[in-house]
Order: C-alpha cells, then sequence, then structure tokens
C-alpha cells in the first residue's frame, strides 16, 4: 500500500430504537421538517496523541493525528428532496452543508480487531453528531489537515485559503474524501437498511505535497582524491522560490472547474520565499549537535524533511544553496561558505507528484587553491618599420 495515503472509517451504525421520522422516509411533503434523525455519525473514541506536523502511516494504511477538519456535504437531492436544492454557500448545520469543518482526531484501533487495526475518529469536542431527518439528501464526507486556512463557501464548492509559509516547510497538507453511488448513501435509511448498515463510509486521505529529503556526497577532484571533500562541513541547506499561499478545493460539485481536492499556488508571485533544511525533530539543523559531512561513495543524510508544494509544471525549478565550512583549516581561517544557487532539474522522463518522497543528493567537492604561473614576453626591437622623417 503506498505508505503516503490513508484509509479510515467514519464508524456510523444504526441505533435499536425507532425515531418519530422512521415513516418520513417516503414523504415528500414531511421531507421539509429537517432536523437530527436517531442515526448518529459515530466516530469511535481515542486517546489524543498530540498535533504532528509532517504525518505518517504504518504499512496498513493507518495513523494518528490531531486536527483534523470534516464536512458532511449534501450531494444528491432524493425523493424528499426535489424541493431542497443543495447550496453550499449556505449557513453551517443546515441541510446543505451539515457538518462545516468540524475538528476531529485520528486514533488506531488494535484493539476491537488486532490482526486487522483500523483508524476511527472522534470529534475533538466529545459531541454527538447525527445524520438529518427526512433523507431529502444523501451526503458525502470530505476532510482536511491544513495550517489554520480561511474557508470560503460558494453554492456548489468550498475554497480553503492557507499560509505555506508559517511553518518553513514543517507542516503536511491531507485531503480526504468518502463518497457512494448506491441509493441513498449516506443517509439515515441507508443505515436503517440491515442489507447496507455496516457499509460504513470509509475517508481515503492522501498527502498533498511532495516530501524533499537531502544528503551529500563528497566529490573528487582531478587526481581522483576525496581529501579535501571530506572535510567539509555542510551546516546549512536552504530551498529557494517556494511560494506562500496554497487553495484547495475541499470540494466541488459543478461539472466543470477544478476537481475536488486540488490545490493550486501562486506560481508567479514575486513573493517566494526560502526554506532551511531543519534537523527531524524540526530544530534548526545542527542545534542538538549533530555534524554533517560528506561521505566517499555512500551520501550522507542530512536532517529532516521539507514538505513542499509540487510544481504545475516539471519545467518549474526549485533551486538550493549549501552553507559550508572548511575543517581542515586552522579555526582561524574557517569561513562561511555559501554556494551559488543550483537548480534542481529532474532527469528525462522523471515527474513530481503529491504524496512522493524524493531525495535531493549534493555533491561536494573540496576548495581547490588558485594558484597562477606567470610568464611576461620581452620587448621585441622592430627596427626599419617608419620612413624616415625630416626634422
Amino acid at each position: 500500500m503506498n505508505r503516503w495515503k490513508y484509509l479510515f472509517g467514519l464508524v456510523v451504525v444504526a441505533m435499536a430504537s425507532c425515531a418519530a421520522d422512521e415513516g418520513m422516509d417516503d414523504s415528500a411533503s414531511e421531507g421539509l421538517l429537517i432536523g437530527n434523525s436517531d442515526v448518529e455519525i459515530r466516530l469511535s473514541s481515542g486517546s489524543n496523541q498530540g498535533s504532528r506536523a509532517i504525518v505518517d502511516s504504518d504499512v496498513n494504511g493507518n495513523f494518528e493525528l490531531d486536527g483534523l477538519s470534516i464536512f458532511c456535504l449534501a450531494d444528491k437531492q432524493l425523493k424528499n428532496g426535489q424541493k431542497l436544492p443543495i447550496d453550499w454557500s449556505t449557513p453551517a448545520g443546515k441541510y446543505s452543508v451539515w457538518i462545516a469543518g468540524k475538528e476531529a482526531n485520528a486514533t488506531i484501533d488494535d484493539v476491537t480487531d488486532p490482526a486487522n487495526p483500523i483508524t476511527n475518529i472522534d470529534w475533538a469536542d466529545g459531541s454527538v453528531q447525527y445524520y438529518p431527518t427526512g433523507t431529502a439528501h444523501s451526503y458525502s464526507f470530505y476532510g482536511y489537515y491544513l495550517d489554520q486556512p480561511t474557508l470560503a463557501y460558494y453554492n456548489d464548492s468550498i475554497v480553503a485559503t492557507f499560509n505555506l509559509d508559517s511553518h518553513k516547510g514543517k507542516w503536511d497538507a491531507l485531503w480526504g474524501v468518502a463518497k457512494s453511488d448506491e441509493d441513498y448513501a449516506y443517509s439515515a435509511k441507508y443505515f436503517r437498511d440491515p442489507l447496507t448498515v455496516e457499509n460504513k463510509p470509509s475517508m481515503q486521505f492522501e498527502h498533498k505535497l511532495m516530501r524533499l529529503t537531502f544528503s551529500i556526497e563528497a566529490g573528487p577532484d582531478a587526481y581522483d582524491n576525496y581529501d579535501k571533500a571530506v572535510n567539509m562541513e555542510v551546516v546549512g541547506i536552504i530551498l529557494d522560490s517556494i511560494p506562500t499561499t496554497g487553495r484547495l478545493m475541499v470540494a466541488n460539485k459543478a461539472a466543470t472547474g477544478r476537481q475536488s481536492g486540488s490545490i493550486t499556488y501562486n506560481w508567479n508571485s514575486q513573493n517566494k520565499v526560502s526554506w532551511p533544511v531543519p534537523e527531524e525533530d524540526d530544530s534548526e539543523l545542527g542545534s542538538g549537535g549533530q555534524t554533517y559531512f560528506p561521505g566517499v561513495g555512500t551520501p550522507t543524510p542530512v536532517g529532516g524533511a521539507l514538505m513542499v508544494p509540487v510544481p504545475a509544471d516539471d519545467s518549474y525549478q526549485y533551486w538550493v544553496r549549501v552553507v559550508m565550512y572548511n575543517r581542515s583549516l586552522p579555526v582561524a581561517d574557517q569561513v562561511q561558505i555559501v554556494s551559488i544557487p543550483l537548480p534542481l532539474n529532474l532527469r528525462e522522463g522523471a515527474h513530481f507528484e503529491e504524496g512522493k518522497q524524493y531525495n535531493v543528493n549534493l555533491m561536494v567537492y573540496g576548495p581547490e587553491e588558485i594558484q597562477i604561473r606567470a610568464k611576461l614576453s620581452q620587448w621585441e626591437k622592430i627596427d626599419d618599420v617608419f620612413e624616415n622623417t625630416e626634422v
């Protein structure tokens, strides 16, 4: 399984008791009476694990994370809802936008069935949420994990704008959806049917950024020696030309336009930023006493990872700078060396993709002493080139 994709269930069960709206499913007139049904959108309980910037999953795609935002949106008018058009620009809590970006936490349940652990979700505030009465619409679930987004609600779409620069590449971006083409899925009526009561919505989450890691390797001099290169300590790696803002299409029910889950960035902005590569714990590179010298034949991994936007075009170039010291010199002579910006060019046929991890291997060469030998030609005496000039 792709380790960058996540699968979890929104656990939904039908309560045993009968409710007042049990007979409303086939009544168009009573479909106007929309409130909480008896069918709970129940998310499994679990302990909070604390927020994490970059999210990893296990081999089964299970993960634990605080701070997800979940939406429950009407996406199909049923028999009872023919006179109730779907408009996502309506206030949250109405039938079109039943749940709007409610905070939830993901936890792994490996107790119920130890052989088949799953990821469940519970609402961060401990509340209970129910499907609407009347079965006027079927619903889909959307979710994301972003850093402090600003939401915009439109008739047929919901867009989240978020700042990429606030965490300098140390924050992940996830998006997920659970929807079904089955009749009445998902709705209160769907989960009262004994044939579908166990068909729990399953959200497929995926990374929306790509992950860059870095390593350094010693390069040979003209005589195939590595003595100078292995003494070059790398104390910083800086990635340049990063856009600052992203716009996630949380959901889009329009026939045209951007697909749900797509992100656009301000690639043409003049306000692009630079991010330093951090340690794995997101601290400053080397702040814990770590040192990084290039290996011979075997690259030396440097620090942690940067989560960066996927360029819209493979021709777009990120640039990288390397900060080094020549440790073979006396301490008094050691000065900081910053390389010129170097473009990260893709190999032919390669492409950047969301949810993929790419390693940038940097070849580090030792300093070469600039030695200049010089010779000066003697003056060459030339006679008889002028006519005699009478004075």
